[in-house]
């Protein structure tokens, strides 16, 4: 039996377990429990972990740590949670042990969760319950999740293990403002609290669990004192392994404010941290690609990011989030499948992407992907106009020309290639006719549009699965069940969908990290007291702006693939 390469996934951040959330919510819609189907092309063993409650019952539950902030976790864990255990278990525990009963202590710790944050009957919404009810199908219901969702935990269907789970109890959350504001604050509460020895020795099990561990995945608030701390991780994960990193800094579409700070204020924050994260993953990851459904992060986060086929709203955490987790699930499935081949492995795509050190990443996803539902993919290559996707990457141009990227294609099947001979009509004057399979043709497809460019392309026929809790109202009513383009208007349950993703590195990623140097640069660091305050010199300042210009000029003119 071939060995699994596992990967570890680390979450940092309200909003960053907002996509987690959504991210493990979507594989677990992958799963076919039908004995006599065929196996999914996606090796789920990847990404979660067998293992087994005090009853004894297998679990799969992901295997990933996560961290927020105290006071987040309204609704967990939840009643009827896989690991939860009643009186009657830990009698059980004792009689089976068979030790001194006057010498057995029972520790209660709640993943160092308080007791009057979690598991609070009074906030579990109509969906929580429904999932303990086995008469009932949570897809056939309409929650709207939109207006009833104030946390991540509100929507959670997968499981976690309760180690899963780390709250810091020195800082509050809130939903409209933070104190933990700073880069630096998050250097300190990994240096200062009992998260680096309590969460690496928790890795380090996860590690001793695994088979071969291929490397790491760490999700990240960017913009508060979240970076601080994932970086601060990331760099341990570095010397203490040195296996594959992949960092995903994600912006949130609306900034809890900094607690007693004016607009101006928060700016330069948000901006200074931003810099800052950006010049430390320079550094201590092996690739990183920043995300938001947002255009611009720095300055102001304004103008959100269009897409033709969905209509959500701008500032709403449950449905952005959607959006971000729909695009890692597809671009991973290059790392994810159960037959990946030579080069699928999280180090070859990051490798492959971070040549000459350039380690940071533009994105974009096709949500759906827009074939009409009786065209074939010949015919819709054809046609369309300008790029297949839209950048989920914030303050970056699409790159057109001496572009490396990787592209996964999952909901097109070979059936929908062209037609044969017989049929094909003008199809056999075009180029893309001599392609005999999905991904040659996507291949043919990127060599003509992008100058002197190279491409990785993953395809698997397996669509999207589309399942409650996923936000099904953003999806466009031209969509049939399927989600291929129709004429009229369709009143079916979208059901599956295409999709493509992209991950791409080019010589316009030196304009975005200019414009951030410029604009940081700006900032009077004597003026931000809380720098200073939380353990930062301006030396130390001063040269991760520095770092941060020459991984500029990893991009810049002399481009080479």
């Amino acid at each position: 039996m071939a060995t699994t390469p596992e990967i570890i996934t680390l979450q940092f951040g309200n909003y960053a377990n907002y996509c987690g959330t959504h991210w493990w919510n979507i594989q677990e819609a992958q799963f076919n429990y039908d004995p006599l189907a065929d196996p999914s092309d996606i090796n789920h063993d990847v990404l979660f972990r067998e293992g087994q409650t005090f009853k004894g019952e297998t679990t799969f539950t992901p295997r990933m740590l996560l961290v927020d902030l105290k006071g987040s976790l309204t609704n967990f864990p939840q009643e009827g949670d896989l690991y939860s255990h009643t009186n009657n278990t830990i009698d059980q525990i004792k009689s089976d042990v068979q030790w001194d009963e006057s010498k057995i202590q029972v520790l209660n710790d709640q993943m160092g969760i308080d007791s009057n944050e979690s598991n609070s009957k009074s906030k579990v919404n109509e969906y929580l319950k429904n999932l303990n009810e086995p008469d009932v199908d949570p897809d056939s219901k309409n929650y709207n999740f939109n207006e009833i969702v104030t946390e991540w935990s509100d929507f959670q269907y997968s499981k976690y293990h309760p180690r899963s789970v780390n709250v810091i109890k020195d800082y509050q959350h809130d939903v409209d403002e933070t104190s933990f504001d700073t880069f630096m604050a998050g250097w300190q509460v990994w240096k200062q609290s009992d998260m680096e020895d309590e969460f690496c020795d928790k890795i380090r099990n996860m590690i001793e669990e695994c088979d071969f561990c291929q490397g790491f995945q760490i999700l990240f608030d960017a913009i508060d004192g979240f970076s601080g701390l994932a970086t601060k991780c990331s760099e341990h994960l570095e010397d203490e392994y040195g296996k594959s990193i992949l960092c995903v800094p994600i912006f949130a579409p609306k900034a809890r404010k900094f607690k007693n700070c004016d607009g101006a204020m928060n700016d330069s924050i948000r901006l200074m941290n931003i810099a800052l994260t950006f010049s430390q993953l320079s550094e201590s990851c092996s690739m990183f690609i920043p995300l938001s459904t947002m255009n611009r992060v720095w300055r102001g986060i304004e103008n959100p990011q269009s897409f033709s086929l969905l209509n959500y709203t701008a500032d709403n955490f449950y449905q952005t989030s959607a959006i971000i987790a729909t695009y890692l699930d597809t671009i991973s499935l290059r790392y994810r499948l159960r037959h990946p081949g030579g080069t699928s492995f999280l180090s070859n795509f990051c490798t492959e992407m971070n040549r000459y050190g350039r380690k940071m990443a533009a994105t974009g996803i096709a949500l759906p992907f827009k074939m009409n539902e009786n065209e074939d993919l010949i015919e819709y290559l054809d046609r369309v106009e300008g790029p297949l996707f839209d950048s989920l990457s914030p303050n970056c141009e699409v790159g057109t020309d001496y572009v490396i990227q990787s592209i996964c294609l999952r909901g097109t099947p070979e059936s929908r290639l062209k037609k044969s001979r017989e049929k094909a009509g003008n199809q056999l004057q075009m180029a893309a006719y001599k392609c005999g399979s999905v991904s040659e043709m996507i291949q043919l497809y990127y060599q003509c549009s992008y100058h002197r460019s190279c491409a990785h392309v993953t395809t698997i026929e397996e669509p999207f699965k589309v399942k409650t809790p996923y936000p099904r109202e953003f999806l466009s009513k031209n969509l049939n069940q399927h989600g291929f383009l129709t004429i009229e208007s369709n009143h079916s349950k979208i059901e599956s969908m295409p999709l493509l993703a992209n991950v791409q590195v080019s010589k316009s990623l030196a304009f975005t990290l200019e414009a951030l140097h410029r604009d940081t640069r700006r900032i009077k660091f004597g003026k931000i007291h809380r720098f200073k305050e939380s353990g930062m010199e301006q030396d130390e300042y001063e040269e991760s702006l520095e770092r941060l210009l020459t991984f500029k000029e990893n991009y810049d003119e002399g481009f080479e693939l």
